[in-house]
């Protein structure tokens, strides 16, 4: 006797799902494995950033504080000119005051 068509339509697709499920069983480890390795990849690749950056930052900080001190020494030796000038200038033009003040006495 023949089955009704719709018994072995469902025959059919349930030898299909248990076929794909099978597929997919198999399919699973390598799956799991290829995302381990793709986020062991960008976990790496995060590491490896974060520690050229880290570097980067240490280089330029060193950097800047060799660029701070050198401005720092460049003003102060700037400043000590000035300052000396200023005050040799004081002590002419005080001088000067005085023996104006003395011709005048």
């Amino acid at each position: 006797m023949n089955e009704p068509s719709l018994i072995t339509r469902q025959r059919a697709l349930l030898h299909d799902l248990i076929q794909r499920a099978a597929e997919r069983a198999s399919a699973e480890p390598a799956i799991e494995t290829a995302y381990q390795e793709q986020v062991d990849s960008v976990e790496n690749d995060f590491t490896d950033g974060r520690e050229a950056v880290s570097r980067r930052l240490a280089r330029e900080q060193e950097e800047n504080e060799r660029d701070v001190e050198q401005v720092r020494v460049r003003v102060e030796a700037a400043f000590k000119v000035e300052q000396d000038t200023a005050n040799r200038e004081f002590i002419i033009s005080r001088g000067k005051i005085m023996e104006r003040e003395q011709e005048e006495k």
